[in-house]
């Protein structure tokens, strides 16, 4: 999610967003020997994938200012898949691709226990949310002919779908 526009209308999505987990992801990924070296690389693309969700409930804590601290951590395992798109030195077919494996990740977003006087684990157990994965950032760097160095920042978004419930 590159945000290049000044027009306020496409970043209504932002108003959804209050239950959310930044995170980064970087590595270093080299080719296989059945891929032609890296000329000049042209786009990476990334896909974010939720594989589940699961609600972990701890015991009510009170901090040290006497405020009630949140007990409720959805789980969130996620899978990233990083093509490249690049030009290589083959004469006659110079535009690869190359895909690298899956990585698994996981976060926690910290929920609080009623979301519009709804239990959230009435939400979680009827399935009633979203989780949105939305890239922020992509970089990628060239480091030599077989190798490239990336880092994307991903924001996953736990969206309640109450008007389902009432």
């Amino acid at each position: 999610m590159n945000i290049c526009s000044n027009d306020l209308e496409s970043l209504n999505f932002l108003k959804e967003i209050n239950y959310f987990k930044e995170t980064s992801i970087s590595g270093y990924i080299s080719l296989n020997n059945k891929f032609e070296d890296i000329k000049k690389p042209l786009t990476l693309f990334t896909n974010v994938i939720i594989n589940s969700v699961k609600l972990f409930t701890g015991n009510k804590l009170v901090s040290n200012e006497g405020q009630y601290l949140n007990t409720h951590r959805l789980l969130i395992d996620y899978s990233i898949k990083e093509n490249l798109k690049y030009i290589s030195y083959h004469p006659l077919n110079n535009i690869f691709f190359y895909s690298s494996p899956t990585i698994s990740k996981y976060c926690y977003i910290s929920l609080p226990s009623y979301i519009n006087n709804i239990d959230i684990e009435d939400i979680i157990n009827k399935k009633l949310y979203n989780i949105s994965p939305y890239i922020e950032n992509v970089e990628f760097c060239y480091i030599d002919k077989r190798t490239f160095y990336y880092n994307v920042t991903i924001l996953i978004n736990f969206l309640p779908l109450i008007k389902n419930i009432l």
